[in-house]
C-alpha cells in the first residue's frame, strides 16, 4: 500500500465503502480502505488521485462565482410591475357614480 495516496478520510464506514466501490468501478482499479484514528481512509493509485483532483472545484475561483447573499431577484417582478401599471391606468377611469354602484368609463 506504499504506492497508494490518501484520497479521503471519514468516520462513516458506509460512505467510505460506497465511495470506494464507485471509484473501483469508475477507474477499473483496486481501491484500498484502512482504519485510521479519524475512522476510515480511502487510498488510491496516483493515476486515480490525479484524475479526481484535477476534476475537483478550484477554490481560487470562488470570487468569480460569488453572489451577494443579500441580493434577490424576484421571478415575478415583471408580472407585478405590469399589473401595477394596468391598475394605475385603470384607477384613473374609475369613479363613484352618484347612483348606486360603480361605473367604468368607456
Amino acid at each position: 500500500m506504499s504506492d497508494r495516496l490518501l484520497l479521503t478520510e471519514d468516520e462513516n464506514f458506509f460512505f467510505v465503502i460506497s465511495r470506494s466501490r464507485e471509484l473501483a468501478a469508475q477507474f477499473n482499479e483496486t481501491v484500498d480502505i484502512k482504519r485510521t484514528d479519524m475512522g476510515w481512509a480511502i487510498f488510491v493509485s496516483l493515476n486515480v488521485y490525479e484524475s479526481i483532483n484535477s476534476n475537483e472545484y478550484d477554490e481560487s475561483d470562488d470570487d468569480a462565482y460569488y453572489e451577494d447573499p443579500y441580493s434577490y431577484e424576484d421571478p415575478h417582478e415583471d408580472e407585478r410591475r405590469l399589473l401595477t401599471e394596468e391598475l394605475t391606468e385603470d384607477q384613473e377611469s374609475w369613479a363613484r357614480s352618484e347612483e348606486d354602484g360603480w361605473y367604468y368609463e368607456d
